[in-house]
């Protein structure tokens, strides 16, 4: 069996299809589409009887199956029971993906965010206009507080409450980023404690799509 732990978020990322919404995966119970991943990379000598959920999830996974051998220099062999076999790997699999996730979601939202906000470009900006007007560092450093961290903090707050900012705390190209990034997950899910940087924590697994 090729390495597994090195692509199994690859993998999960490709079945993130499966759900017609592309939100979550577990709609089809995580364990039993890592299984369908892993045994499809075999042959089956004992494929003639399929339910209509792994018909479903093998069609899926046969639009990857070509570029995923080949990325992963990996010829599929006749192995009987593949899934039974493959079933073993999924805590490992699945601990891998949500430790990820939880180590570096966070992270990566507040990067994503100061970029989306501009804030580099908008400090450098005020810095210089208080510079050409002789301005202090003390009088400097309290106007990129007030003009970009805090609308910063306050855009971040929001998102992270899953809504979008106020009007004017992000350029259009920016809001159409952000909104993308938001539609991630279903109109109908709330974030723990209202926050994602918790929800992150206890929910790993529906941040799947939002993260990769």
């Amino acid at each position: 069996m090729p390495e597994i732990s090195a692509r199994s978020c690859k993998d999960a990322k490709s079945l993130l299809e499966i759900n017609p919404r592309g939100h979550h995966v577990v709609d089809y119970g995580p364990q039993s589409i890592i299984a369908h991943v892993f045994d499809d990379d075999f042959e089956y000598d004992n494929d003639n009887e399929l339910k209509d959920t792994t018909k479903t999830l093998r069609g899926i996974i046969a639009k990857y199956k070509e570029a995923y051998l080949r990325d992963a220099a990996f010829t599929p062999i006749l192995l009987p029971y593949a899934q039974q076999i493959a079933l073993y790997e999924y805590t490992e699999i699945q601990t891998v993906c949500l430790n990820n996730i939880k180590a570096h979601f966070g992270n990566r939202l507040r990067s994503f965010l100061n970029e989306l906000f501009k804030r580099k470009e908008k400090e450098k900006s005020v810095r210089e206009e208080m510079q050409a007007k002789r301005s202090t560092d003390k009088y400097i450093k309290e106007a990129i507080r007030k003009q970009v961290y805090v609308p910063c903090n306050d855009m971040k707050s929001d998102v992270s409450k899953k809504n979008m900012p106020a009007a004017g705390a992000l350029d259009d190209e920016s809001r159409a980023q952000l909104n993308t990034f938001l539609s991630c997950y279903p109109e109908n899910y709330t974030f723990k404690k209202d926050s994602i940087y918790y929800d992150v924590i206890v929910s790993p697994e529906n941040h799947l799509s939002a993260f990769f």
